[in-house]
């Protein structure tokens, strides 16, 4: 099991590094035709244990085209792995992903496939705040920070977070229901999910 001193360790090394990739790569300057850029997730509130970055992009009216303009650039950039493009606006209503138009890329750092992710939205279509962590920092305490650093590390650990757990159903089960340990978010889950 991994302690919260090597999971509060991985965090901080994840966010000084997602740091460095998006300064390198101009993520933020390069997104930024797109609309009003927001940082959200774990990298925005210090609570990382894997190596992603979530965004949320704000434009009355996005269009595909310049997503694939945006795309063909960060392609060709060194290090970049794989680019992907979703038009979400179209998909059907029970798949559960936010109305919105998706651009993410995955590059290699210093051998490590990351995920920044960023879902340009009207803002009507905002993801309500309660499905997508949309500022929950300024609830959670030093103390709630740690147990869920811990319980994502552990997850991870055990080759169920992201598959099985994932980062909304924890942020709710220690915001809402205290839990402090694998245990008692397993039986959160299962109330959770019987609701």
């Amino acid at each position: 099991m991994i302690t919260l001193e090597e999971a509060k360790r991985n965090q901080a090394n994840l966010q000084a590094t997602a740091q460095k990739i998006l300064d390198h790569y101009h993520v933020e300057e390069l997104l930024k035709p797109l609309g009003e850029i927001h940082r959200v997730g774990s990298f925005r509130y210090g609570l990382m244990a894997k190596p992603d970055i979530d965004f949320l992009i704000y434009n009355s009216n996005p269009t595909l085209e310049s997503l694939v303009n945006i795309a063909s650039k960060i392609m060709l950039m060194d290090g970049v792995g794989k680019v992907s493009i979703h038009n979400q606006y179209i998909w059907p209503k029970d798949v559960n992903v936010p109305k919105s138009l998706y651009i993410g890329f995955k590059p290699i750092w210093q051998n490590v496939l990351w995920q920044i992710d960023a879902h340009v939205m009207k803002p009507e279509d905002q993801l309500d705040a309660e499905n997508f962590y949309v500022g929950w920092d300024s609830k959670l305490t030093e103390s709630q920070k740690d147990t869920i650093i811990f319980l994502k590390a552990n997850l991870i650990e055990q080759g169920r977070y992201p598959n099985g757990f994932y980062s909304v159903m924890i942020y709710k089960a220690v915001l809402q229901g205290n839990v402090k340990t694998i245990e008692e978010l397993e039986n959160w889950k299962k109330k959770y999910l019987s609701n």
